[in-house]
């Protein structure tokens, strides 16, 4: 499933009776994207562009792994992996490789109720 252990890199004195011995990390949080409009592609933009100073200062990756548009043929100015974008919430939500949900589609719906089922499916959410 991709897990590291790693020392968490606590120092100091005294830091030795709270530190645990070892952390475990992932080698990548995979998301799936609510929204590719102004937001959301500028999200996808930034999670590219900064992924090495994101692994190294979280500890893992962050990799946009699907992401629910309205028409995935639609031109775009991001560009992602062919099969990341669908118009299927079922295949964004319910894909078993995403760890977690972030919306950036804007407005109360459908935003709201597809957040309400990604946390039913015990999927955390960045809103």
């Amino acid at each position: 499933m991709g897990w590291d252990v790693l020392d968490n890199g606590i120092e100091g004195p005294g830091d030795e009776a709270r530190r645990p011995a070892v952390a475990v990390r992932r080698r990548a949080v995979r998301v799936s994207l609510l929204g590719l409009g102004t937001v959301g592609a500028g999200v996808a933009h930034l999670l590219a562009a900064n992924r090495a100073d994101i692994a190294r200062k979280v500890g893992c990756g962050i990799e946009v792994v699907r992401v629910l548009v309205r028409d995935p043929g639609r031109a775009r100015a991001t560009t992602l992996a062919p099969g990341v974008l669908t118009a299927d919430p079922e295949v964004a939500l319910g894909d078993p490789a995403v760890d977690a949900v972030v919306e950036v589609m804007g407005g109360i719906q459908p935003a709201l109720a597809l957040i309400v089922r990604a946390l039913r499916a015990g999927r955390p959410v960045v809103t």
